[in-house]
């Protein structure tokens, strides 16, 4: 994050953050009335800022030269409050990160990418400046997937990029309630045709990165192998799962590490996505968390 936000007492997403009182302490996070600047883009790469690893060159390609904001109706709606007690938010120091899923009561699922570093989740989370029935707590330990080998190329992510999940250990168990409970782990994959939701604080402009301050949720469509393929041929592989609307609404509307729920199951976290914030047609790609069930249960069972 460019240095250690304690450091400089920085304000996070138009709230006043106040150093932590101790060494571990969690962030203490009070609204203000007007926010003092956008936040800077985390460095969770690809999907919380999801032009990030273009080139220049694809830049200029890529991307409009205009820095409009998008039409609203595009990036889906507010999520009704508390009903996405899964959803994870988490803190590297004062900043928001990346998003993950409570899994288990003592477990959070995330992309690798995201890092190993300690981090702190706020469970149950749906907006980023309110304490609305959360359960904050630090993460211990973290588990990447044995396979998961970091590697992106000028524009499209090599197929290194697979098997792209982190589990992480929670300090102590949160308490099921109605804000906060675990999401169901997937007995079958998710079809071609399925109707998901994807929700997040995602960019909600192609040229500048602003996080949404409440949770936003958005319908997606899976697509078929053949179907990714041809957005993004030869380099999605059979453990890595399309979605995406005609309109666009991915990966703007999510985090990487965020999930991909089908019938409140989890189907799949958000990994890269390529094309501007608005791109009609260009989904967002996600591990298939079905293809992973010996793995996390492996991990949850022996920890």
């Amino acid at each position: 994050m460019g240095g250690d936000p304690r450091a400089t007492g920085s304000s996070l997403l138009g709230a006043s953050v106040s150093p932590p009182a101790g060494r571990g302490s969690p962030p203490a996070v009070s609204p203000v009335s007007q926010p003092s600047s956008d936040p800077k883009p985390s460095p969770c790469p690809p999907c919380s800022d999801p032009i990030s690893f273009l080139s220049p060159a694809a830049e200029a390609v890529l991307l409009p030269q205009n820095d409009t904001r998008l039409d609203p109706a595009a990036y889906g709606a507010p999520c009704a409050r508390g009903s996405q007690p899964w959803q994870v938010s988490l803190f590297n120091g004062l900043s928001f990160h990346c998003a993950g899923v409570l899994v288990d009561q003592s477990w959070v699922l995330t992309a690798a990418h995201c890092g190993n570093k300690p981090l702190w989740a706020r469970v149950g989370d749906d907006h980023l400046l309110l304490l609305q029935g959360e359960q904050l707590r630090r993460t211990t330990r973290s588990v990447v997937h044995p396979k998961y080998h970091q590697g992106s190329g000028p524009i499209l992510p090599r197929r290194t990029d697979e098997h792209d999940l982190m589990l992480l250990k929670l300090a102590r168990p949160v308490v099921p309630g109605p804000r906060v409970r675990a999401l169901q782990l997937p007995y079958h994959c998710a079809q071609p045709g399925d109707q998901c939701q994807v929700a997040g604080w995602g960019t909600t402009a192609a040229r500048r990165v602003k996080y949404n301050k409440g949770l936003t949720c958005s319908s997606v469509t899976i697509l078929s192998p053949k179907e990714c393929e041809v957005f993004y041929p030869g380099v999605v592989t059979n453990n890595m799962i399309c979605a995406g609307l005609d309109r666009g609404q991915d990966p703007c509307q999510s985090d990487s590490g965020g999930p991909l729920v089908c019938d409140e199951t989890l189907q799949g976290i958000l990994s890269w996505g390529v094309y501007p914030c608005g791109s009609a047609q260009h989904p967002a790609v996600y591990t298939q968390i079905c293809k992973y069930m010996s793995w996390i249960n492996k991990v949850i069972r022996s920890n």
